[in-house]
């Protein structure tokens, strides 16, 4: 079972992982490079959230009821939520060639 402070860390690492690229390509190419960068960076975070909507409780609910099944059930989650990956990735592709046409 995770602390406090583990659970905590594990919540804002997404975050301050986004702060670190948005410095980095800032600090090495220039606000114009962020401007191409932050619209299929926030397209894939919020595609990757609603992917991952409700997993997991659904998972811990799962595992709870059948702890043998377990290998079953992350398999099936994960299938499951693959089937949204490629039109995710079109979507972000979509984003970036838009709005590189106004960049």
């Amino acid at each position: 079972m995770l602390s406090v402070g583990q659970n905590a860390a594990r919540q804002l690492l997404p975050s301050a992982g986004q702060l670190l690229v948005a410095w980095l390509v800032i600090t090495s190419s220039g606000e114009e490079a962020w401007g191409r960068v932050v619209a299929p960076m926030v397209v894939a975070s919020v595609l990757s959230q609603l992917l991952a909507w409700g997993s997991r409780d659904l998972l811990l609910r799962e595992f709870a009821e059948r702890p043998a099944d377990a290998g079953t059930i992350w398999f099936g989650n994960v299938l499951a939520r693959s089937i949204g990956l490629l039109p995710a990735a079109g979507a972000v592709w979509v984003a970036t060639s838009s709005f590189e046409e106004f960049g």
